[in-house]
């Protein structure tokens, strides 16, 4: 856990070939939300990280730092080719850097919170990868922000990601919009049922879980 800390190169540095570098299978883990804001692991740390950690095949990029856009994560690939978990919530993010990171072969990709670039175009960087044929579990946490009260991220989009995945078997997908608003119910009205009906059908196939908490389709909407 790094929570709140300040990493740069030279910490990385200091642990690389120690028996704890040695033994490091994941890095970045901030822990409690509110120190994810304040957590601030720089590039060349991550890159050295990468290439001195052995065992390393899960990162998390909090939000608290910044990356050098697709680049770095044409570096990461070279430098870890051993990855398998990347977390991504650098609000920096855009669809060249999605498309560059699963550049990878990823079991499991989290994006979360990139409200600056979020768009349907990151959907398509994860189609058209080579992460595609090797993920199985997939979160998408708050990716995008409604245009004209319309999600730009939509059910059909999520559905075509899981049907160009073919192990993917778990898929969070969390959302915020301004859709219509049934006070009686409590609920959010969504005229796309029966889309996620087919995603969650398709994931279960595949051997996702459709049970609480572990079920094959975690989709969360909320209205401003």
């Amino acid at each position: 856990d790094v929570g709140g800390c300040y990493i740069t190169r030279e910490v990385i540095d200091a642990v690389v070939g120690t028996p704890l570098g040695d033994r490091i299978e994941t890095l970045g883990e901030a822990g409690e939300a509110r120190d994810w804001y304040e957590t601030k692991i720089f590039p060349e740390a991550l890159l050295a990280a990468a290439r001195g950690f052995p065992r390393l095949t899960e990162l998390h990029i909090p939000q608290g730092s910044t990356m050098d856009g697709p680049q770095f994560y044409e570096q990461l690939k070279r430098a870890a080719p051993q990855l398998r978990s990347l977390h991504i919530w650098d609000c920096s993010t855009t669809a060249a850097c999605v498309a560059a990171a699963c550049d990878m072969r990823l079991e499991r990709l989290h994006l979360d919170r990139l409200y600056d670039h979020g768009d349907r175009h990151i959907l398509d960087g994860i189609i058209n990868s080579e992460a595609s044929q090797t993920l199985e579990a997939l979160d998408l946490r708050f990716i995008s922000e409604e245009v004209g009260f319309e999600l730009v991220v939509r059910a059909a989009d999520v559905l075509r990601v899981v049907r160009a995945c073919p192990r993917l078997k778990r898929l969070s997908w969390w959302v915020v919009d301004d859709g219509e608003y049934d006070e009686a119910d409590r609920r959010v009205l969504d005229p796309d049922h029966e889309t996620y009906q087919a995603i969650r059908e398709l994931l279960v196939s595949r051997g996702g879980i459709d049970d609480w908490p572990d079920s094959a389709f975690d989709y969360k909407r909320w209205c401003h």
